[in-house]
């Protein structure tokens, strides 16, 4: 009894200390293992309830350690100053798990299992997906602002059926899909500020009967009529900054059941068209608080609600301007054609096609839903023989677009102006443009040009191949082939005659210089045979006439030595052989012929004078040379007499 008693002071005064968990009076002493469990960094605890109140910062390593404690709320905060400019695109689901352990983040998820209350900001969160609050049902208050939120799930919060208030304020919501908020029946609360919804149709605020207040401060949108009359319940609607310019007055009916309005600082088109929205709210102003005034038309610009005379609004029906007559375009081409309306707003415009359909845009049906509803935005039509399909639509501005025009839509196209004044039309006919005469003769300048060039270019390239090829084969040299500075030129006749060897002749009457040199003749050996082409000339010594002149009785011998200059036909028939190579063998034969049959003829008559000068008897006389040439192409002939004489 007495270490209970010590006991329970113990814990007693330990309980002043943060994170120690007290027992309540019920609790059995086995359950009274004490364990001192520390309250996380950045969290506020309840000791007694083991709950605690955590704010984190984004981007930081926070103390995630709630295995004792139940988290209820739990805010997260990201830089201010830096979050826009964040690369990266994350769920609701990654925040909270972020770079946790799959064992940690299953203990965080149990000890996030009583969350009631959820602030995220400043944190670059792209989209709210179906799965980001599977773990989080008994949410009351969730709050994502600032977070560059552009697409939220159509499923995003159908867990959440306990939740009181939804804040989504200042981030890049666009689009809201219908039904998207049809199961948070204990809603109260929903802010959209600052976003970028243009249209938001009935359905997306069905199924919300205990929605009290709605928030959808500047923001892009234009009509009222197609949401508010689904906010049964709603007390107060908030719609001051956005694109409104015309209430209808079943709109204007609506508006008036709610408890609070707030629609200034939009653009307003006083007209008669506005007339009802003017006259309630200048009777009925205790439900629209705030100061209205016009933007539009001119004439009324920046006057007040209140001060507007509702017997002289200005009246101005739709006016079509802006469209030509006709028109026209090549087949396959798109077709792009303009129509501008003027007047009072409410304003919107349709085309009546030749092919029987009507064709709007989306503002023009949200205008008036119930006339321009069955018409058509966009449409794609295939041809099946020409495999091609065109596309129909019209644009924002209420432009008509045709891709891929051809036949099937050529005709007559009006475009058609409606307000609550009245309505306007004109009407332009478009044809296909025919181009073939022109493409014609268009080829048949491109054909006479290009055939004309290719002519020219055959011509250059022929003269410029002769001129190669004559440079090539050509056994003289062209400063085109080579340097003539670096080759020596030697000229010849193709024909080698005796008279072109240069002989030297010399007469000496020295008897000791002309004794005859018997060392290298063997009179074994028979005479050389003559050339080919030279007959038998040479004469015998007793054949020898004798000349008149007998001054000198003693008998001289004559030594006449033959010098020939064999160099000039040795180097003629190196060139010719070195141009052989480069042109034919034929030319080569030529040579070789002519060159062999000039050395065989000086052979000779070489040969010949030594025989004469081994006689030692003979008396004075003359040697005759006869040389026969001949042409190896033309067979021609050409004989040659050399007579030299002695005594």
């Amino acid at each position: 009894m007495v270490s209970i008693m010590f006991l329970q002071i113990l814990v007693l005064t330990a309980s002043a200390v943060d994170g120690i968990y007290v027992p309540d009076a019920s609790t059995d002493n086995t359950d009274l293992n004490l364990i001192a469990s520390k309250c996380p960094k950045n969290c506020n605890c309840s000791h007694q309830l083991m709950t605690a109140h955590c704010h984190f910062n984004y981007g930081e390593n926070n103390d995630r350690d709630f295995s004792a404690w139940h988290v209820t709320s739990l805010k997260i905060h990201g830089d201010s100053s830096t979050w826009i400019f964040a690369t990266s695109k994350l769920s609701v689901r990654e925040v909270l798990y972020r770079d946790m352990l799959e064992k940690d983040e299953k203990n965080f998820r149990q000890s996030l299992a009583g969350l009631t209350h959820l602030e995220i900001s400043y944190v670059p969160i792209s989209q709210i997906s179906d799965t980001d609050f599977g773990d989080l049902k008994k949410l009351v208050s969730l709050s994502l602002t600032n977070d560059n939120i552009s697409y939220v799930a159509p499923h995003a919060f159908e867990n959440l059926l306990h939740l009181e208030d939804l804040n989504l304020d200042s981030n890049q919501i666009q689009k809201l899909s219908d039904n998207v908020f049809k199961k948070l029946e204990n809603l109260q609360n929903l802010q959209l500020r600052g976003n970028m919804l243009n249209v938001i149709k009935g359905k997306v605020f069905e199924g919300l009967p205990n929605l009290k207040s709605l928030d959808l401060r500047n923001n892009q949108i234009e009509y009222l009529d197609t949401f508010v009359h689904s906010l049964n319940s709603l007390n107060t609607l908030d719609v001051r900054g956005n694109e409104i310019s015309y209430v209808s007055e079943n709109t204007v009916e609506k508006l008036l059941q709610f408890g609070q309005v707030f629609l200034s600082k939009n653009p307003f088109w006083c007209s008669c068209s506005l007339k009802e929205f003017i006259r309630a709210y200048q009777f009925k102003s205790s439900s629209m608080e705030d100061s209205l005034t016009c933007l539009a038309p001119e004439e009324l610009a920046h006057v007040k609600f209140e001060d507007l005379n509702l017997d002289s609004l200005p009246c101005h029906g739709a006016n079509v301007t802006s469209l030509v007559r006709s028109s026209s375009t090549l087949y396959q081409q798109s077709l792009v054609l303009d129509c501008q309306v003027s007047g009072d707003l409410p304003l919107a415009l349709y085309w009546i096609t030749p092919w029987g359909e009507n064709f709007t845009n989306t503002r023009s049906k949200l205008t008036f839903p119930d006339d321009f509803e069955a018409m058509k935005s966009e449409e794609s039509i295939s041809a099946l023989n020409l495999l091609v399909t065109s596309k129909v639509y019209v644009s924002k501005n209420g432009s008509l677009h045709i891709e891929k025009y051809r036949g099937y839509f050529a005709g007559d196209f009006t475009c058609v102006g409606v307000n609550l004044n009245g309505q306007s039309n004109q009407t332009l006919y478009v044809t296909i443009e025919h181009k073939l005469p022109m493409i014609h003769i268009t080829s048949l300048f491109v054909g006479a040009f290009s055939g004309g060039s290719m002519f020219v270019l055959a011509i250059i390239i022929g003269m410029v191949r002769l001129f190669v090829n004559k440079c090539l084969h050509s056994d003289t040299c062209n400063c085109c082939c080579c340097h003539c500075d670096d080759v020596e030129i030697y000229e010849y006749d193709e024909k080698v005659k005796i008279e072109d060897l240069d002989m030297e002749i010399e007469v000496k009457t020295n008897e000791s210089d002309c004794s005859p040199d018997f060392s290298e003749y063997d009179p074994s050996l028979p005479p050389p045979d003559p050339p080919v082409n030279s007959p038998q000339l040479r004469l015998s010594p007793d054949k020898c006439t004798t000349p008149d002149n007998e001054e000198n009785s003693d008998q001289t011998k004559v030594c006449i030595k033959s010098t020939l200059k064999i160099r000039n036909i040795k180097d003629a028939g190196s060139m010719k052989i070195q141009s052989i190579k480069e042109t034919s063998s034929n030319a080569a034969s030529k040579v070789k012929k002519n060159v062999a049959s000039g050395m065989v003829q000086v052979k000779y008559g070489v040969q010949s004078i030594k025989e004469f000068c081994g006689t030692s008897d003979m008396g004075p006389g003359t040697i005759s040379m006869v040389s026969i040439s001949t042409d190896v192409d033309t067979k021609e002939q050409v004989q040659m007499v050399r007579s030299h004489t002695f005594v």
